[in-house]
């Protein structure tokens, strides 16, 4: 059990973690709009569930690399995978759903995945190197991201 706790405290991020169930849910859930409500909301829970669990794990992967000093391998590394993750179980779950608009209900967190990995990465490496004074950017890092090692704010 010792590794759960490491976990959470260390990886999993809570606070971007449950965004993606609104955000991801809600992009899905448009995308299958047009084959009715139903197949529209399940869609989105699906989306949305799988997104609670990949964007608070993935955002602790992409915090790690952007630690790392070697920049090339930081966005190579904290980029790839979390997308190809992102992917693969979009995927799965969107497909045991046999949710219509496959294509579209996979690719649309992916991307946001991928452009979210290079933001993330920046910020994060950003805040570690840099000592302030801090404005909008350190408060908005401070409460939406877990700075590995970071307790300066």
């Amino acid at each position: 059990m010792n590794w759960v706790k490491w976990f959470f405290q260390n990886i999993f991020n809570p606070r971007l973690g449950w965004w993606a169930l609104p955000v991801i849910g809600s992009m899905t859930a448009l995308v299958n709009i047009s084959h009715g409500w139903e197949e529209s909301l399940r869609a989105g829970l699906v989306a949305g569930v799988t997104g609670v669990a990949i964007t608070g794990t993935m955002t602790g992967v992409i915090q790690w690399f952007a630690a790392w000093e070697n920049r090339l391998w930081s966005y190579t590394l904290g980029t790839a995978i979390p997308t190809l993750t992102t992917f693969s179980w979009h995927f799965a779950g969107q497909f045991f759903n046999e949710t219509p608009e496959l294509f579209w209900s996979v690719i649309a967190p992916t991307v946001l995945t991928f452009t979210t990995s290079v933001v993330l990465n920046y910020g994060t490496y950003y805040f570690k190197t840099h000592t302030g004074p801090f404005g909008l950017f350190a408060r908005i890092m401070k409460y939406v991201c877990k700075v590995p090692g970071d307790n300066r704010l």
